[in-house]
């Protein structure tokens, strides 16, 4: 769309055809074209920043062949510092990454990881009312 006195063309409000969820813990899923672009880019650099961490040996707890907590605050680490980046482009509002614990590099030779995103919100209209009075 575009708008008498304001340059350049925007998004008609971002919409898809997707319905908006929102949980009891306040997630939302990517019910815009905005999120979803700015989730995908949040993956695609948290891959690229761990992936050379993650394919090489690490040592595991003796006792219970999981990670040491060194280990899971490095990746931590190194996955908060791509999202903190993305936080200095202006691109999310605030975001964080935790590694599980009980991760089995052993075995199954599987790092859970999970990271949480605060996008930047939006307007998409303004709503107003005008009342027409006879006196004030």
């Amino acid at each position: 769309m575009t708008y008498t006195g304001l340059s350049g063309v925007r998004w008609n409000n971002d919409h898809t055809c997707t319905e908006i969820i929102l949980d009891a813990e306040g997630n939302v899923n990517e019910h815009t074209i905005a999120y979803g672009r700015t989730l995908d880019k949040a993956i695609r650099l948290l891959r690229t920043a761990l992936l050379p961490k993650i394919k090489t040996s690490h040592p595991v707890d003796p006792k219970t062949g999981k990670l040491p907590v060194g280990v899971i605050k490095n990746f931590e680490d190194i996955g908060d510092t791509v999202l903190g980046d993305m936080i200095l482009r202006k691109e999310i509002t605030d975001g964080k990454t935790t590694v599980d614990p009980d991760s089995d590099l052993v075995v199954e030779k599987n790092l859970g990881t999970d990271f949480t995103i605060v996008p930047y919100g939006s307007v998409g209209e303004i709503k107003g009312s005008i009342n027409l009075k006879t006196n004030v």
